[in-house]
């Protein structure tokens, strides 16, 4: 029976990631402690767990929910979680929300979660409502609903003060943090990212602060302060087994130095990014790492080696179906076109870059590219539509307050006039 549901749960993955999707199921197999030759029914919610947030953030609802709803055919889950004991009950069962809750299933999510939150109450268990109030505030960020998702980890951290629990008082401000960076508010996100750090005694939870202050830093353009918290994040994370975040935090690290145009360090930060990401089984941050060295690639005139980096992490994001990452991968391609004077296509990529960080609310990035494709127009002569995207470049980076990238737009459309 195992080895047939072994196979079975092996057919669903190279369905949906074809090449990629054995060896995204033994990596994960590996880090879960399943053996992937002898996969058992009680096996099934952990590794929906896995399996549902990673297709989720690799390629969206819809994959994620393929694989959540197919492994649910194998297997009753509901029925597996009731025949356990109280303690592996409350495992499954988390387990179950957080592979509902990333395939996009947010009422069955919510049924799990409040189940959860009712046996907390009722012990009056302050840590673990610290931790389902958490997991309810990730389903809210989930569905864009930032608003009432902040105010569930703001709950969480009073749960999590009261209980004393330095875990989920860190993980609490890393989420605040988190949302405070989707809405582009980088002065209260920098705030919560800096409580994490202080209250936390976890590695990988410190590590993942420090990424997130990085990120602001990058954001604001303070690159020293940048350099210095990715570091600060690799020393803590190489002492876990994180490997999402290890691989993250090479990728940003090496971005940074993408911007200081220190071309060498960028490349070898971006190559460790990706052996991590493949080690892990994120296939999403490999893609990454891919068309970042495009991108220094490009800027260092090694046209061919860019345009091959670049199909390859195109071929792994349209497997993925990532947003983010097509988002990415596109304004990489617009620089190359941008360098070979192909205008059109220029013009193409970074109206589809811009047109994909918009959908994803990463308006940092919108602001950043849609300044880039002024520069292309400025380039080729195009005064007048330069200074019309310059001007709504300057109107996204004063929505979203990062004051220092407005004056470099200002100065530039005041040299233009």
């Amino acid at each position: 029976m195992s080895s047939e549901l072994s196979a079975k749960v092996k057919d669903i993955m190279e369905r949906e990631m074809q090449s990629l999707g054995a060896s995204i199921l033994s990596k994960q197999c590996l880090h879960l402690n399943i053996i992937e030759d002898d996969i058992r029914p009680e096996d099934l919610p952990a590794l929906a767990s896995r399996l549902s947030e990673l297709m989720k953030t690799c390629g969206g609802y819809d994959k994620a929910k393929r694989v959540y709803r197919d492994i649910g055919k194998l297997q009753d889950l509901d029925e597996l979680a009731e025949m356990e004991d109280d303690i592996h009950k409350a495992e499954m069962l988390e387990n179950l929300a957080v592979a509902s809750l990333y395939a996009g299933e947010f009422s069955k999510a919510s049924e799990y979660i409040d189940k959860l939150l009712a046996d907390a109450n009722e012990q009056d268990n302050k840590a673990a409502k610290a931790k389902y109030l958490n997991l309810m505030g990730t389903l809210h960020k989930e569905k864009a609903d930032f608003d009432l998702a902040l105010a569930l980890f703001e709950k969480g951290l009073i749960e999590a003060e009261e209980a004393k629990d330095p875990r989920h008082i860190s993980r609490s401000f890393i989420h605040i943090g988190d949302i405070y960076w989707y809405k582009g508010d980088f002065r209260r996100s920098l705030a919560a990212y800096m409580q994490a750090v202080k209250k936390g005694e976890d590695d990988s939870d410190i590590g993942a602060a420090h990424v997130g202050l990085g990120n602001v830093y990058q954001g604001r353009n303070e690159l020293a302060k940048a350099i210095t918290n990715y570091v600060e994040a690799l020393s803590k994370l190489k002492n876990t087994d994180n490997y999402r975040d290890l691989a993250r935090a090479y990728n940003n690290l090496g971005d940074t130095y993408l911007i200081m145009k220190d071309w060498e360090n960028a490349l070898e930060n971006f190559k460790l990014g990706e052996e991590f990401g493949e080690k892990g089984g994120w296939v999403y941050v490999q893609a990454f790492t891919m068309f970042n060295s495009a991108e220094v690639l490009v800027n260092m005139g090694e046209m061919d080696r860019a345009k091959e980096m670049l199909d390859k992490s195109i071929d792994m994001l349209e497997k993925i179906d990532s947003t983010p990452g097509l988002a990415g991968a596109y304004h990489v391609y617009g620089m190359y076109y941008r360098e070979k004077e192909e205008w059109d296509k220029m013009e193409e990529y970074y109206r589809k870059s811009i047109e994909y960080y918009a959908e994803v609310h990463m308006l940092h990035y919108v602001a950043r590219y849609t300044y880039e494709l002024g520069k292309g127009f400025k380039a080729m002569g195009e005064k007048e539509r330069a200074l019309k995207e310059f001007k709504d470049a300057l109107k996204f980076y004063k929505e979203i307050e990062l004051d220092p990238m407005a004056a470099i737009v200002e100065k530039d459309l005041m040299k233009m006039q």
